[in-house]
């Protein structure tokens, strides 16, 4: 549309001259011509025509021009407020995702914690077992020693050393016979 209309205004301009080359030609035939005043008086009303006539030629075309230019204008401030717009689209999208992201890694980090505090839970919770185990493993262990040490005690005493032997002496006895045999 812009073209069309440029292109109109041109051509307009282009038929302005001619006719107003024309004019002049004509203008100047005429005055070499006649001599009267009456001639001279018609062609300056003739010229006074043309010129208010192109006169009001020249102002519709700087009017429409005018018109073209503040479209032009509006187009580009359009253009200038879209690329706003766009731009603050962009960083409302990239403030969201940085946001989503730090929501991610936070959860995560409380998540790894919570982990950590389970594993490091369990991990105690076998360790006091363990150590229980031990515990009970070392008392059993001294248990079992003091029952060997009274048992090892009690063969120390007189009286069960006289019985062990007479028991060596039977089982003696005893093994004698039987190899005897």
């Amino acid at each position: 549309m812009q073209e069309t209309f440029s292109s109109w205004i041109n051509h307009t301009r282009e038929q302005a001259n001619i006719q107003c080359a024309e004019t002049k030609n004509a203008e100047q035939r005429d005055l070499e011509n006649a001599n009267s005043e009456a001639h001279q008086i018609h062609l300056a009303a003739q010229m006074r025509v043309q010129q208010r006539a192109h006169q009001s030629l020249m102002r519709l075309i700087v009017y429409h021009q005018l018109l073209a230019f503040e479209g032009f204008q509006e187009a580009v401030c359009a253009l200038r407020k879209m690329r706003r717009v766009k731009l603050r689209i962009i960083f409302k999208q990239l403030s969201q995702a940085f946001q989503q992201l730090y929501v991610c890694v936070r959860t995560s980090r409380k998540l790894w914690s919570a982990c950590r505090q389970l594993v490091l839970r369990m991990q105690r919770s076998f360790l006091a077992a363990a150590f229980l185990d031990l515990l009970r493993a070392v008392e059993l262990s001294t248990h079992e020693r003091e029952r060997v040490a009274t048992t090892i005690a009690l063969w120390k005493a007189p009286w069960m050393l006289e019985l062990f032997a007479w028991w060596l002496d039977y089982v003696g006895d005893a093994h004698k016979i039987q190899w005897q045999a």
